[in-house]
């Protein structure tokens, strides 16, 4: 009881003269306040950003994978379109040729001239085929008999597994990718 009073009157004393406010507390550890990290605070840390670095990265390889094959795949049909455009401007046969050995490449040809042509990034394969448009901008045959089923191309890439099909349509010569 006498340890009781005691702590008592330096508490009320200390209160009095103000010496709490000028005295920092610590924690009950008595370690004070410390700043900055710990080693294992630090590696953990680290660990953590190293996992969500890898997933970013897996993430943005595939997405600019699926954005490579969908550029090719529009481009390969704006330029069937432009060949079957150029077929009926010169009323002349438009040639446009596929080939599937890597690197896959592939031409647009107008009354034997070459207007155009392109070799696609070394991850994209495409099927090897001719289509051929005659001086109306029918699709036809490489005999010039108009076709009776869709012609198609796919590109497929390698990386992803992923492909895209590009058809023409036979009659109208409607050109779609999907």
């Amino acid at each position: 009881m006498a340890a009781v009073t005691a702590t008592a009157a330096v508490t009320a004393t200390a209160a009095a003269t103000g010496i709490n406010k000028m005295m920092p507390s610590r924690p009950a550890s008595g370690r004070g306040e410390e700043r900055g990290f710990t080693l294992v605070e630090g590696v953990v840390t680290l660990a953590l950003l190293g996992v969500v670095l890898s997933f970013a990265f897996v993430s943005i390889k595939l997405f600019v994978s699926q954005r490579t094959l969908d550029g090719w795949s529009d481009t390969i049909v704006s330029d069937v379109r432009a060949a079957q455009q150029l077929a009926i401007a010169r009323r002349s046969t438009a040639t446009v040729t596929f080939t599937g050995a890597a690197p896959s490449t592939y031409s647009v040809s107008v009354g034997g001239t070459t207007v155009r042509g392109d070799t696609l990034a070394g991850d994209l394969t495409l099927t090897s085929t001719t289509l051929y448009f005659n001086s109306q901008g029918i699709p036809v045959d490489s005999s010039g008999n108009q076709q009776t089923s869709a012609v198609t191309v796919q590109i497929s890439d390698s990386t992803t597994g992923k492909s895209k099909t590009i058809s023409v349509t036979p009659i109208t010569g409607a050109v779609t990718a999907q």
